[in-house]
């Protein structure tokens, strides 16, 4: 008896979404800059876009390592997809904003990768460094705002971009709790938050409206990571 091919078939085409599926997560799971363009953009076209959203968040991510003092550095990598005019406008911008008096000037790392596929890295040159109140002169504060603008935005062009911040001293040295909120106003494919300390370090957290979230921990080298 002979089979028909038909089901052969179908079974191809279903490993090879599939395995497409698996290689989405994979990139938006991998480090910063590590998805080649061609990469980056097959893995966004399995995100959708929002309703109405100016831009969609395909990877919302950073971690934050503490060392035996107190200090913090903090890592934010960010991928995502302008999909308005209007989005252009609003996303096509690349800061951090410092205090020099506990922290080292911001890294900034970017790239933007058209709709065509070509990919245009952030010139470094292009990033200024100001007061955040130059424009106030009665707040007395040595607040900074290191950024400037990102290369070739446009509807459908890819932001990646990393910006690391690091303390040179403990913004105060007995403890702080700092509160984050995961709201936003577009769509959000996925967001992660990493936190590694030494285990003596006595660092609690809680979260708050999250019921599906997923925790997970781990520990070497008497570090303690929690994503």
């Amino acid at each position: 008896m002979q089979l028909s091919p038909r089901p052969l078939k179908f079974v191809i085409v279903s490993l090879l979404i599939m395995v497409a599926r698996l290689n989405a997560a994979d990139i938006f799971d991998g480090p910063a800059f590590s998805a080649s363009p061609e990469a980056l953009r097959q893995a966004s076209e399995t995100v959708k876009p929002g309703k109405d959203s100016d831009a969609t968040v395909l990877l919302n991510e950073t971690h934050f390592t503490f060392d035996t003092a107190g200090r913090a550095t903090e890592v934010r990598h960010r991928i995502y997809r302008v999909e308005t005019q209007e989005g252009v406008n609003e996303w096509s911008e690349v800061s951090a904003q410092w205090a020099p008096w506990h922290q080292s000037k911001p890294e900034i790392k970017a790239r933007t990768i058209t709709a065509e596929g070509a990919a245009h890295a952030l010139d470094p040159n292009t990033l200024e460094d100001l007061p955040v109140h130059e424009d106030a002169p009665a707040m007395y504060s040595d607040a900074r705002k290191f950024g400037g603008p990102l290369p070739a935005v446009a509807p459908g062009a890819i932001v990646e971009e990393e910006v690391t911040l690091t303390d040179t001293a403990p913004f105060f040295a007995p403890g702080t709790t700092t509160e984050r909120s995961f709201a936003w106003y577009v769509a959000v494919n996925k967001t992660r938050v990493v936190l590694s300390y030494p285990e003596s370090y006595p660092i609690r957290y809680k979260l708050h409206l999250l019921p599906q979230i997923s925790v997970n921990k781990s520990s070497a080298n008497h570090v303690e990571t929690i994503r």
